[in-house]
């Protein structure tokens, strides 16, 4: 799996190159084990989040430390993140489309993202790159609805 923009910064250090340090979400998902692979295969230093359910046996290798927490809960973040990572990828989300998940969804989708943003930019005061990869129901009528709910009340 090819990711043009994983080396998007490196940290100099005198003359010595740092291994660059990447905070991933979602490291369980279909897109976070393939960019959790090919990160470590770029040799870069992983913190790779997962929930406390999540199967973590195809994310032990050199380089890659599994943290447990969630993105709904801030001070998990604030615990599970390194300081000043090179980069957040943040990957997880909740892709049901069944409406009785809808709350939820909002949950992970919308509160966890601004969590990781918040917490991002707490610990990364040098911020080089946060990447956000949006899950297909940003356009679900399901998600929409909801929200339309939430600014109704």
């Amino acid at each position: 799996m090819t990711i043009p923009w994983v080396g998007c910064y490196r940290k100099e250090s005198g003359y010595e190159l740092m291994k660059r340090q990447a905070f991933v979400t979602g490291a369980t998902g279909f897109f976070g084990r393939n960019l959790v692979e090919e990160l470590a295969h770029r040799d870069w230093e992983i913190t790779a989040l997962c929930l406390p359910t999540d199967n973590t046996e195809l994310l032990k290798g050199p380089g890659i430390n599994v943290v447990t927490g969630n993105i709904t809960d801030r001070e998990s973040l604030v615990a599970a993140m390194p300081n000043a990572p090179d980069a957040v990828f943040h990957v997880a989300a909740n892709t049901s489309s069944w409406s009785a998940h809808d709350a939820q969804q909002y949950q992970d989708n919308v509160i966890g993202t601004g969590n990781m943003l918040d917490v991002a930019l707490l610990k990364e005061r040098s911020a080089s790159c946060i990447r956000l990869r949006s899950a297909r129901t940003a356009t679900n009528r399901a998600a929409d609805s909801t929200r339309a709910r939430h600014r109704m009340r």
